[in-house]
């Protein structure tokens, strides 16, 4: 993993005081809890951001460079998950606390989407497993977003597509 540096772990800390700020104004004062957050990049393609709390109660919030992080929405999201009582995952309080902050004028989403990804992301190599309507399974390297459209150039009716999402290398 690599530290984030610069300009984005400027806007990193700005962003924590805004959240935590947000969260001390809330009715939710009495569940939030004040820890020391680093910030990390990481090349995931399975998540937009993820937090971890270690033992001496440091948060390490790692935001993915395969997605769009631009508009902070990933680390307010996050920062909710490093600020909550170990454990809350996606649950009550949380949500309570992500309608806090939309309420507070801040962007953030339970989940991420696919169009949050980047282009390059996008194009990124998967092996697939395609079934077709004859009962044929096809095994192709393609980039993600060309599959279906390859196989329908070639005239094959496609049943269901599996992919795993082991980048190959």
């Amino acid at each position: 993993m690599k530290k984030i540096t610069g300009d984005m772990l400027a806007f990193c800390k700005q962003t924590e005081k805004e959240v935590w700020e947000a969260l001390q104004n809330s009715d939710l004062t009495a569940d939030v809890i004040k820890r020391e957050v680093v910030y990390e990049w990481c090349n995931s393609y399975s998540y937009l951001g993820i937090t971890y709390l270690d033992a001496s109660n440091i948060v390490t919030v790692r935001l993915s460079t395969k997605y769009n992080q631009e508009d902070g929405s990933t680390l307010r999201h996050e920062l909710i998950h490093a600020f909550l009582p170990r454990g809350e995952k996606h649950g009550k309080r949380f949500m309570h606390a992500l309608d806090c902050l939309n309420q507070a004028g801040m962007k953030v989403k339970r989940y991420g989407s696919e169009e949050e990804m980047t282009e390059s992301a996008k194009c990124t190599m998967y092996k697939y497993r395609i079934y077709t309507s004859k009962g044929h399974n096809i095994y192709k390297m393609k980039k993600t977003k060309c599959v279906a459209f390859v196989l329908a150039n070639q005239g094959i009716e496609i049943q269901g597509v599996r992919y795993w999402c082991e980048q190959l290398r």
